[in-house]
């Protein structure tokens, strides 16, 4: 099973939402039964994206972000536990948020209580350095200085973060920062890349769809 995430961050309004997954519904193909997609929304849009996504083929809400409390009195936190139901999937450690100060210890309490929840995280690193001890699931390589730039890290160093890390058998690695479907290929000739996790080129859902033929 190959992965497809496509991360919108902060970009869209609900309007650009059910703009995106119209396009997305109109021109999703069985050939991508074998895919895993993952859509990453902001948290106000995640409701009604699970709706609309409700009965396609391996199609999956992700939250882009949680707080690192489980529940309790703490206005503005979007929790694990209130994404029960709603998301299936969670980004945690992307770079920028590290950037912002996230901390791993507060990115460990993410992990934990995602699983609590029964929700999926999908850990964001930028170097081995960022790779918690013992941790198996699915792993997202993001180089900092390719994130958002169109310059895409060279497939050598990826495989080369790859073999550092020494993932479990049940780990599944994904690569990310300006992957295009320009550029795709190249990671895809190797069967350790298990797919990608898509900034800038997921915002337009065709272009996104091209990334998921190549797939």
């Amino acid at each position: 099973m190959k992965y497809l995430i496509a991360n919108w961050k902060a970009h869209k309004t609900l309007d650009d939402v059910k703009d995106w997954i119209k396009i997305f519904k109109e021109n999703l193909s069985s050939e991508f039964d074998q895919t895993t997609i993952i859509l990453a929304a902001s948290t106000p849009h995640l409701s009604f994206l699970k709706n609309e996504i409700e009965g396609l083929s391996n199609v999956y809400c992700s939250a882009q972000s949680v707080s690192d409390v489980y529940d309790g009195s703490y206005t503005g936190e979007v929790t694990a536990k209130a994404l029960e139901g709603i998301a299936s999937y969670c980004i945690v450690g992307h770079s920028e948020r590290r950037t912002k100060g996230e901390t791993q210890e507060q990115i460990d309490a993410q992990i934990s209580n995602l699983k609590a929840s029964k929700i999926t995280p999908i850990l964001c690193i930028r170097t081995v350095d960022d790779f918690p001890t013992g941790y198996s699931g699915i792993v997202a390589y993001e180089h900092p200085e390719a994130i958002g730039t169109g310059n895409n890290t060279d497939v050598n160093v990826v495989m080369e973060v790859f073999k550092n890390l020494n993932l479990s058998e049940d780990s599944t690695f994904l690569y990310g920062a300006s992957v295009d479907e320009n550029n795709c290929k190249e990671y895809l000739e190797h069967p350790e890349i298990k797919g990608f996790i898509v900034g800038t080129a997921s915002l337009n859902p065709k272009q996104f769809i091209k990334i998921a033929e190549k797939i």
